[in-house]
């Protein structure tokens, strides 16, 4: 059995990740960048994710379905994502990148959203497609967080 197929994703929703309530906190101008980490691991395990579209195409061959070149946005996000399932075990290896505006609270800038920094987060997922074991990288993101100016309420 094999397939090549193109496919279209409107207003769908994501599980136990909430990309876009990350970015909210840390676009606050008072968000405490010490509770960063937390926050994040929050993000790729708990809450929703509403994908406004996502497109790409699908590959069967041999009971693994491959998605490559497909590409998405959500509330906050934008980004891509390449996977492979196993649809004989469930098993999944899945690559995605999430880009993002941060905003710039410093001194220097004349309007609140006058400078923003664009950045992004990484999460491979791998294991059982029921419960896959999701694998954070923001080192891009640390490092503008790092940055970042505290402005106190």
């Amino acid at each position: 059995l094999s397939s090549n197929s193109e496919f279209l994703i409107k207003n769908a929703g994501i599980n136990n990740f909430s990309i876009d309530q990350l970015v909210e906190k840390i676009n606050n101008k008072t968000y405490d960048i010490s509770l960063f980490k937390n926050d994040l691991d929050q993000a790729i395990s708990q809450g929703h994710t509403e994908l406004l579209n996502m497109q790409g195409k699908l590959k069967l061959k041999n009971g693994i379905i491959n998605m490559g070149d497909a590409t998405f946005n959500t509330k906050y996000t934008t980004g891509s994502v390449a996977s492979a399932i196993n649809i004989y075990n469930f098993q999944v290896a899945l690559s995605s990148i999430f880009s993002f505006y941060i905003k710039d609270f410093s001194k220097d800038s004349v309007a609140r959203n006058d400078k923003n920094n664009t950045s992004s987060i990484k999460v491979d997922a791998t294991g059982s497609i029921f419960s896959p074991v999701k694998t954070p990288d923001s080192t891009e993101l640390t490092k503008i967080l790092d940055k970042k100016v505290i402005v106190k309420p």
